[in-house]
Parts: structure tokens; sequence; C-alpha cells
């Protein structure tokens, strides 16, 4: 038993035990005087009586006082229960909700590495097909199940466009990379956080390569020279950006294969830079 809970059986068996003592055990009074059988004045009685009622308001004033205490501890000790059974409930109620807290974070972070373990493992397999169906759509659908949770996590972003790339799937890669920058860049506090231009930037490079790529597919697929165009355009304009926001990039682009559709291309419009530079 906690002391504190002795503490309150000893107060509460204290109280009970002056309360009943008041009322079993009543203050000793002198026994009356026994009057002489003689003939008393007037002045005699009165005087008689009035110290009999002296007394007797004394005793009871003395049962009144007893009855106080014991009154009067027992509201101390109903008091402190009180007090501390609410204090319990708050103080067990915040315990609880920061062990769910801690819970779900905990939860929330082997998720993370989980699905972003898996998504390395894929990563570092061969384009099979059987590796594609085992590995890369199971690694997919885990990215895919916490992206809400992390909206701005770079990396995140950046395996999910890999392996929608190892799918050919350019659409989906390209909707990953643009997803995270619209995030990032509508948060003000992150958008000029340390490091955000740079993970900006390198989410439009690689924006700019699935363009490249989508290009690439859609001149084997023999598919309309407008729309393999619109294509090229579209990886230009991403891969300035990406330029701008990091310079390292510059070096990065002319020697991607990822851009080798478009190599000439690429050549014409970012090589003088690197003489500039």
């Amino acid at each position: 038993m906690k002391r504190s809970s002795r503490i309150l059986i000893l107060l509460a068996a204290l109280s009970l035990s002056l309360g009943c003592a008041s009322q079993t055990t009543p203050a000793p009074q002198k026994p009356p005087a026994i009057l002489p059988q003689v003939k008393a004045t007037p002045y005699e009685i009165k005087a008689t009586v009035e110290d009999l009622a002296l007394k007797t308001i004394e005793s009871a004033q003395m049962s009144l006082t007893y009855t106080g205490i014991a009154a009067t501890i027992l509201g101390v000790i109903i008091t402190i229960m009180i007090v501390m059974g609410v204090g319990n409930f708050f103080y067990s109620k915040k315990t609880r909700e920061e062990a769910e807290k801690t819970k779900e974070n905990t939860k929330r972070n082997w998720s993370y590495s989980e699905a972003i373990s898996f998504a390395q493992t894929a990563l570092r397999k061969g384009e099979e097909k059987e590796v594609l169906l085992v590995d890369c759509y199971p690694a997919i659908q885990r990215l895919k199940a916490i992206e809400a949770e992390f909206p701005v996590d770079r990396v995140l972003h950046i395996y999910l466009g890999r392996l929608y790339r190892r799918l050919r799937d350019y659409d989906s890669a390209i909707r990953a990379l643009r997803d995270f920058i619209t995030n990032l860049e509508c948060d003000p506090k992150l958008k000029i956080a340390p490091g955000a231009r740079i993970d900006i930037a390198d989410a439009n490079y690689n924006v700019a390569c699935y363009h490249a790529l989508k290009a690439k597919q859609k001149f084997e697929e023999k598919q309309s020279q407008v729309e393999i165009n619109r294509l090229i355009e579209e990886a230009i304009g991403f891969l300035r950006i990406a330029i701008e926001g990091n310079p390292q990039n510059l070096q990065a682009a002319l020697d991607d294969q990822d851009f080798d559709f478009i190599r000439d291309r690429v050549n014409r419009e970012f090589g003088e830079r690197t003489k500039e530079n």
C-alpha cells in the first residue's frame, strides 16, 4: 500500500474515533451539590440555578468542540481524497495520451523505415519482369501507403519516381516529383528552410529526366512528333530550373544517360555554360 494511502486511512480512523468519543463519552461533570434540607432564600435559589445552568452550558460547549474537531478532520480527509483522486485522473489521462502518442510515432517511424528499406532493395535488383512484379510493385504500394503522412519527404518521392521509372510509367514518376515540389513550395516555412532550394532543384532535375525518357518512349512507339517535341521542350524547361536552383546539376545533365535522346538539344542549350564556368 502506498504511503499516502496509509496516512489517509490513519486520519480517517482518528476522525471516527474522535467522533465516537464525542458521542459516547460525555465530558466529566461534577455532581450537583446536595442542598441542605433548609429553607433557602430566593437569592440562594437563584444563584444555585445560575451555577447549574453555567455548568450545563460549559459541558455542551465541550461536547460541541469535540464534534467540530472530528468534523473538521473528516472534511480535510475528504478534501485531500477528492483532490488526489482528480489529480490522479488527469495524470493518468495525460500519461495514457503520451503513451498512445509515443506508440503511434513508433509505428509511424517503423512504417517509414520499412517502406524505404523495401524500395532500396527493389532498386538494387535488375529490371527483369519477375523483379518488377515481386519487388517494384509492392515497394510502390508501401510508399504510397505512407505518402500522405510525409508529403515533403524528399527521399520517399525520389524513390517513388525511380520505381515508376523502372516500370516505364513516366507519367506517375513525374506526378510523384511534381507533388513533392508543390507541397514544398506551398509551405512558406518549408520553402525557405535550409536545403529546400536544393531539394526543389534536384526534384526538377528528375522531372526533366522523366520527360526526356517519355519523349524517347513516344518516339519508339511512333507517336506524334508534335507530342515528342512538346515533351522535349518541357524537359529542357525543367532542366533549366534545376540548374538555376543547383548549378551542380549542369555537369550532371551533360553526362546523364537519361538525356541521350535529347543530347544534341541539351548540349546546345547548356554546353556553352560549362565553358563560361
